[in-house]
């Protein structure tokens, strides 16, 4: 518990629930097949911050020299803790924000609300677990928070990009938000998303756990 207090404190939880509710807000859908594609970058993003600091929080908080005393098993054991606390989170939030587009009252086109949640749970998943520990990653090899965000949104802007859609094709992680919503049978966004979570495991399985100098 300790470590899902350290992964989530109140100031990260409140931000997180304004973003989601801010999205499904300002963010103007016509048609209920719309709501996934327009959360699933935005979750995305916020994965890429909110995830970002599992191990950065120990130099931040001045714990550091404490952490490194630990064998690199534990360390490795602790982020990877972090950030499936955080991981759990931000999927459940992500569930939960889907329903409050509602609001907007989007048209029904022709296909099961349930059906469309349940791509979505698949989709928001894979999306969150990737950013999330590619975000990590990269500022734990970085050393610095900010500088590891911000490659990790460039990286962001440019998979989410016309370009990066048309290079990566159903390889991409957006993929599932350039297909054809009017259509049930077609999967093929899934290829991203599984190639998504695999690169995500394999980050996870062993985190970048550096030391610091000085």
């Amino acid at each position: 518990m300790k470590n899902g207090k350290i992964a989530l404190p109140l100031y990260k939880i409140l931000y997180s629930v304004c973003f989601i509710v801010i999205l499904s807000v300002i963010r103007g859908i016509t048609m209920t097949g719309e709501i996934g594609i327009a959360m699933d970058p935005n979750i995305s993003l916020l994965a890429a911050i909110f995830c970002a600091d599992a191990l950065e929080c120990e130099y931040r908080e001045k714990r550091w020299e404490v952490f490194c005393l630990f064998p690199k098993k534990s360390r490795m054991k602790t982020v990877r803790q972090r950030f499936l606390f955080q991981f759990g989170y931000l999927w459940i939030l992500a569930l939960a924000g889907y329903w409050l587009f509602y609001w907007q009252r989007p048209i029904q086109n022709g296909i099961s609300d349930l059906y469309l949640y349940g791509i979505f749970f698949l989709a928001s998943g894979a999306s969150i677990f990737f950013w999330g520990t590619l975000s990590m990653t990269i500022v734990n090899l970085t050393k610095k928070l900010l500088p590891g965000i911000g490659i990790t949104v460039f990286v962001w802007i440019l998979v989410n990009s016309k370009g990066g859609a048309d290079i990566l094709g159903n390889l991409s992680v957006f993929a599932f938000d350039f297909r054809d919503i009017m259509k049930t049978d077609d999967y093929g966004w899934l290829a991203g998303k599984a190639a998504a979570a695999a690169i995500g495991a394999v980050l996870l399985i062993r985190p970048a756990v550096v030391r610091r100098k000085g």
